[in-house]
């Protein structure tokens, strides 16, 4: 009692937290540089189930680093559950200064839960720069992951990769980021007063942003279908119309728009997952210790996660009525 009075925490914290800095080495300038500090043994801090964090540093033909983490025992025991489905998406805003590009999270997807198991600071987001990550990954980290179901944004170069990855499995665009798209482009050519005025218009929009949940095979008669509503209801969307034609049903094609039939039409837990780093370290661009730090933190979180599905508990709650009886709705208009 007498030491609190004279030693206030406000001190105390402010001292440990000095001493935990001057633990640690200099600030890397690069991501090789930050790998040979991991390789030297002097990050060890930085671990997972007593063993370190860092898988690896690859460079792809163009000399672009990208520098690979995750638990290898988390990886063995949430493979243990069978995953046939993956999630794939990349951020930009939690990157610490000086480490690369983007954070690229792989995610594997339990029942409706989702377990990040792969984090990769890249410093470009070129093809040869996945084909690169994605084939340390597959070798050393996923090796024994038989995928059947693979969904990402629409990056081409990542897209691609995934597909030429994988190519025994669906690959699927989300959902979300089309019809995000959609609207967007929309807004951009200036039909949103027509939408506002013109209740057929917004229909009309509306039958665009749900033809992926058709089958691939459907969605160019759907195509044409809508466009022959908007021609005979006065809806003038046509550039709007060719630039669905060109861009989503001749360069990216049904077979990865449609989400028909899978058991997740979005990738909005990878979503939900960055968001959650960005609120816990409330800046765009965190200190790369305090990055390393939480993200040793959520990784050992989630062998909680994972032991309790594998006990055939519940982590999270059930999805809501709404929820269910939605997708209960969209399963029974198009089968």
């Amino acid at each position: 009692m007498v030491a609190a009075g004279l030693y206030p925490w406000s001190t105390a914290e402010s001292l440990m937290r000095h001493a935990r800095r001057r633990s640690l080495p200099r600030l890397p300038n690069s991501l090789v540089d930050l790998a040979t500090l991991f390789d030297n043994g002097r990050l060890n801090r930085f671990s997972c189930c007593d063993s370190s964090f860092f898988r690896g540093c690859v460079r792809d033909v163009d000399g672009r680093s990208s520098i690979i983490f995750g638990c290898l025992n988390l990886i063995v025991s949430v493979l243990q559950h069978g995953v046939t489905e993956v999630h794939v998406d990349a951020t930009f805003k939690v990157v610490p200064r000086n480490m690369g590009y983007q954070l690229l999270t792989i995610h594997c997807m339990i029942e409706n839960h989702s377990i990040p198991v792969v984090y990769v600071f890249m410093e470009s987001n070129s093809r040869n720069s996945y084909d690169c990550v994605m084939r340390f990954v597959k070798d050393n980290l996923l090796a024994n992951l038989t995928v059947e179901i693979i969904m990402s944004d629409y990056e081409t170069a990542l897209r691609d990769v995934l597909i030429s990855s994988f190519p025994e499995a669906r690959y699927a665009g989300c959902w979300f980021h089309h019809n995000q798209a959609v609207w967007r482009k929309m807004n951009s050519l200036g039909y949103l007063h027509h939408l506002n005025t013109n209740d057929n218009a917004r229909k009309v929009l509306k039958l665009l942003m749900s033809l992926p949940l058709l089958p691939a095979r459907y969605m160019e008669n759907g195509f044409l279908l809508i466009r022959a509503f908007a021609r005979n209801h006065d809806v003038h969307l046509e550039r709007l119309l060719s630039y669905y034609e060109r861009y989503w049903l001749r360069n990216i094609g049904p077979q990865v728009v449609s989400v028909h039939g899978l058991p997740r039409r979005t990738n909005n837990n990878i979503e939900s997952f960055h968001n959650t780093l960005r609120l816990k370290f409330s800046v765009a661009h965190p200190s790369l210790w305090v990055f390393l730090g939480t993200l040793t933190t959520l990784s050992s979180s989630y062998h909680l996660v994972n032991q309790q599905l594998l006990n055939h508990l519940r982590p999270t709650r059930h999805l809501r009525a709404k929820f269910l009886a939605n997708s209960h709705r969209i399963k029974n208009a198009t089968e």
